[in-house]
């Protein structure tokens, strides 16, 4: 993981999830979402969506339309994600992300143990 200070500020929003999106741990997931995709409905992408969690996450925002709404009036989060998901488009990709669950979890050791390397006296 790029060992880059996360701003946490408001101003800092769009840069720390840029961050964590270009990270190679969350690239590799948003390639992994991107060969599920099947043909059908045309959305958002899988950087747009996953970038969604993580302003939903690390703002601990409880519900996925405040999230939306966020992202919608925030114009550089917008450039950060590469769009605005809809607050629908949001729910269907939790659901996606439960359902392919080893995924997810395979992303979450490769980001442990990139901090671990990179962090080993929190660890």
């Amino acid at each position: 993981m790029a060992s880059r200070k996360l701003a946490l500020g408001r101003d800092g929003l769009a840069k720390t999830v840029a961050t964590l999106l270009d990270s190679p741990e969350v690239s590799e997931l948003v390639s992994e979402l991107d060969a599920l995709r099947w043909t059908g409905r045309k959305g958002y992408g899988s950087r747009a969506l996953v970038g969604a969690c993580f302003v939903k996450s690390v703002y601990a925002i409880p519900t996925w339309s405040r999230t939306a709404a966020l992202i919608g009036e925030h114009v550089a989060l917008q450039d950060a994600l590469g769009g605005a998901p809809s607050v629908y488009a949001c729910y269907r990709f939790a659901t996606k992300l439960r359902e392919h669950k080893p995924i997810l979890d395979a992303t979450l050791a490769r980001l442990v143990e990139s901090l671990s390397v990179e962090l080993p006296e929190y660890m």
